[in-house]
């Protein structure tokens, strides 16, 4: 759990994501990614299964020429994984977070709160090697969308804290961030 007050501090401060930008490797194309983590297998990216993906993280039916790049991009990532997969997992951390971004769901200073404790929790459970992904992140917007600097700020708290080690990966124009858990050292 977060120390509200520290969290609070922060953000007034207009906390800048100094940790979270050190452990950031950015890949230029889905290649140079699934060459990183040498996957074995491209991404499944066509009929209905990027129509859904879209419409997971969208809740609207895309039509093919609806569907932009960052959606695209978001899926490339997604579908690599998920492709490659083999004994690992997929764990999605921050839905409501994400969601909460667009409908306001989640007061201002629950946002990040939610997202770290959502993580946390996932990395109890996660075991090396699986993967974590988390949306709607993307440095660049975060001091002009409120929810995207949420999102920064809870991932900001995360790599101070420790509770992520290593490096986490984003494909350029992608608006996924993704995380493979280390092995215990």
């Amino acid at each position: 759990m977060l120390n509200r007050s520290k969290f609070a501090i922060k953000k007034a401060l207009g906390l800048e994501f100094s940790l979270l930008e050190s452990m950031l490797v950015q890949f230029e194309n889905p290649a140079e990614m699934g060459k990183w983590f040498a996957w074995e297998n491209e991404p499944k990216l066509s009929g209905e299964g990027l129509h859904d993906f879209a419409t997971d993280f969208t809740g609207v039916r895309a039509e093919s020429e609806s569907v932009n790049l960052r959606m695209l991009r978001d899926a490339e990532v997604v579908c690599g994984v998920t492709a490659n997969l083999a004994e690992a997992r997929l764990i999605e951390v921050g839905e409501s977070v994400t969601q909460a971004g667009a409908a306001g769901w989640l007061a201002d200073d629950q946002r990040a709160e939610t997202l770290y404790d959502e993580t946390r929790a996932a990395l109890a459970t996660a075991k090396p090697g699986d993967y974590i992904v988390w949306h709607e992140f993307n440095l660049a917007l975060a001091p002009t969308h409120h929810y995207i600097y949420e999102v920064c700020v809870g991932l900001e708290e995360l790599c101070r804290s420790g509770l992520l080690e290593g490096k986490i990966y984003q494909l350029r124009d992608s608006w996924v961030l993704l995380y493979c858990v280390p092995a215990p050292e």
